[in-house]
């Protein structure tokens, strides 16, 4: 065994930039004008001017400032050549859609001592005192009924958006509110309302009225910063395609955090941190889930981490659902994502949602873990639902034309929830070969009309269900689904262990690209440019539709199912190169999803690794890293993963490596890469455990 020696390097990742021209806003330069020509040297201020100038294939580079913005680009990129705005190197831009309104503007109400007001003409949601959100006055009528309030003396740190007068009423209980407070409103709808194949990244969106970003067709927000607004980052319009949306970090919106609206298809949603969105300060009817999606087609949710959606005050459904598809859905994919402290259901499937697929998903501590209402033929296998304070796996029943049927939940783990199992309809599913450790003094299944199965034997006789189903003390390892730990930095609890179920030992196929290569691990070069990874056939490498590259890749990869190759199981990594000046500098090989990271903390990683032949260009042949960013994507720092006595070159068998990676202060994300640096030969990767100390 041996330990890695710990270095941590800065990285520089090469800025996306496109074939056309580059231009810079850059308001804090002095000189900076929308009359300049966009230069470095002579830069606009505002990025609308931007957006009024770029042409296809054009980059924006957008240096720090705070830029009150509202912008609706209406140039669209084409797939050869995307339009992109994205900070300048490690520069924090923050679009913000509130204004700070002074003293003067408020005007005293008449009749009242503490009561403020402005013309107004939406209500903001929120409005900001001292930069903590304040929020409108609800009225409760009854047991979980509430109305919008009217603002009296009595009321603090209160607001009331009076409609029929196009007023916003505030009373702090201080007089004048802005006499010695900051009073910030939203005032601005949209931050980006983006075109077709454009690209937005590594920005700070902040209280906006409505959402930070709408995307088009093709479009790709990633690495950005949305807090504190209406809604988070949405994908709108009928039959809106090829959507992307990865890498975001989400928090405290009122309404959903990531929304595909009105029939979007083939969009992606991967790697976003949602934290407590779908606040909902009006209690209202609003069927809010902080990742939703109404009307939507082939599209892929995979390795999100959710948490603490919903507002505790409403009821049935009106906010808090983690993951929710709903209203005719067809096509969905749900993969590898962590759901934790949700009011509502960790994973909920509704209302004519067909042949969805839900794999590895993980739902801690929420409402409800996996539920099925409505709909027909999902299949639900190798989740993993720990602690939640109802049911554990659920299937509601529903009124035509929309009726539940056809589904399958099989090879699942349910720990302690109360009950198990819910089924509100008679039986048209498969329910069998999952594993269960039922909370003590709950009914193992709630069943239709009332009746309950206080043990699984009872289910057997009274259903015919889990025939093969078990009841044990397991944990994840021990049915399969080893897991990465990490924390939350932005959570409740910082303290907090939570987990995503990983790939340990390579034994699962990805269900989403081609199941010729791993769940959980990505296939990338380190360098992090983005490539379209083909049979190894169409790339005239070695391999043939048993290996993967992209044309100049120099190297492949695999998934081998080769018996005698693995470290354990039957599977592992396989990375051949061939022609190592075509490699990427850094090594071609596998990514882990990127997961939330707090600063201090201590990660342990170990993996185990074998090679034969290797030759390597310069140095050695092993190329493994944690990769730590920002929130949006920057301050990159990468930690190597490679032990100094690791043979560089050569044949050597299986050899385990470990290494405690500390998180940078600066660093709210990581993600991993192992791979093989440009040689010529073969490694293999097998084994790999990610745990946060």
């Amino acid at each position: 065994m041996w330990k890695a020696l710990i270095a941590m390097v800065l990285c520089f990742a090469a800025p996306c930039v496109g074939l056309g021209a580059v231009y810079h806003v850059a308001q804090k330069t002095p000189g900076a004008s929308d009359g300049n020509p966009g230069t470095e040297a002579s830069p606009w201020k505002t990025i609308g001017q931007a957006a009024k100038v770029v042409k296809p294939g054009d980059t924006v580079f957008i240096h720090e400032g705070r830029y009150p913005e509202a912008i609706e680009l209406k140039q669209a990129g084409r797939a050869d050549a995307p339009i992109t705005f994205t900070a300048f190197g490690d520069d924090q831009v923050v679009m913000d859609g509130a204004d700070e309104i002074a003293a003067d503007r408020w005007k005293a109400v008449e009749g009242s001592r503490h009561i403020f007001a402005i013309p107004c003409d939406l209500d903001p949601g929120q409005v900001f005192v001292d930069g903590k959100p304040i929020y409108m006055k609800i009225d409760k009528t009854g047991d979980h009924e509430w109305k919008l309030g009217t603002l009296t003396d009595a009321d603090r740190n209160l607001y009331q958006f009076d409609e029929k007068g196009k007023r916003l009423l505030l009373n702090l209980g201080v007089g004048n509110p802005a006499a010695d407070h900051r009073v910030e409103v939203p005032v601005r709808m949209r931050g980006f309302v983006m075109a077709p194949w454009c690209r937005v990244s590594c920005l700070h969106g902040m209280r906006y009225v409505y959402n930070f970003v709408d995307l088009g067709d093709d479009a790709i927000v990633e690495d950005c910063l949305v807090i504190d607004s209406g809604a988070g980052i949405r994908a709108a319009g009928w039959d809106t395609r090829g959507a992307i949306i990865r890498r975001n970090t989400i928090i405290g919106c009122l309404q959903n955090g990531i929304f595909l609206q009105d029939r979007p298809t083939t969009c992606l949603v991967e790697d976003n941190l949602v934290i407590r969105c779908t606040l909902n300060p009006w209690h209202y009817v609003g069927w809010l889930g902080s990742v939703k999606m109404n009307s939507a087609s082939d599209c892929v949710f995979a390795h999100n981490v959710v948490l603490e959606a919903g507002n505790p005050d409403t009821i049935n459904g009106w906010d808090g659902w983690a993951l929710w598809g709903d209203v005719n859905v067809t096509r969905i994919l749900y993969v590898g994502n962590s759901c934790a402290h949700n009011k509502e259901a960790g994973l909920y499937i509704e209302y004519a949602m067909n042949d969805t697929r839900a794999y590895f998903n993980t739902s801690f501590r929420d409402g409800h873990g996996i539920t099925c209402r409505a709909s027909q033929r999902g299949v639900f296998m190798h989740n993993y639902v720990q602690s939640a304070r109802s049911s554990g796996l659920a299937v509601w029943d529903a009124v035509p034309p929309a009726r539940t049927v056809d589904n399958i939940f099989a090879h699942n783990l349910v720990r302690d929830c109360s009950p198990s199992i819910q089924l509100q309809i008679e039986q048209p599913e498969m329910l069998d070969y999952n594993v269960y450790w039922p909370r003590e003094g709950a009914p193992f299944a709630d069943l239709q009309k009332g009746r309950q199965a206080a043990t699984i034997a009872d289910l057997r006789k009274m259903t015919g269900h889990e025939l093969h189903g078990e009841v044990r003390d397991a944990k994840p390892e021990d049915v399969g689904l080893e897991t990465v730990s990490f924390r939350v930095p932005d959570a409740k609890d910082p303290d907090e262990v939570l987990q995503m179920i990983g790939n340990s030992g390579w034994e699962y196929e990805d269900p989403v690209s081609s199941d010729m290569l791993p769940y959980f691990w990505r296939p990338g070069g380190a360098d992090g440019a983005e490539h379209k990874f083909l049979y190894a056939a169409y790339t005239g490498l070695p391999g043939g539709c048993d290996a993967f590259a992209y044309p100049g890749a120099g190297a492949t990869l695999a998934l081998t199912a080769d018996e005698k190759l693995p470290h354990s199981g039957s599977r592992c990594a396989e990375i051949s190169g061939y022609t190592p000046a075509q490699m990427s500098t850094e090594g071609l090989g596998f990514w882990s999803p990127v997961l939330p990271a707090r600063p201090g903390d201590v990660i342990h990683v170990s993996y185990w690794v074998r090679g034969k032949d290797l030759a390597p260009a310069a140095g050695g042949s092993v190329g493994a890293f944690a990769e730590f960013t920002s929130q949006t994507g920057q301050r990159c720092q990468r930690a190597t993963l490679v032990a100094g006595d690791v043979p560089v070159k050569g044949s050597f068998d299986w050899r385990k490596v470990e290494a405690d990676v500390t998180v940078p202060r600066e660093a709210r994300r990581v993600a991993f890469f192992l791979g093989l640096r440009p040689a010529t030969g073969t490694l293999w990767f097998d084994d790999v455990s990610i745990k946060v100390k």
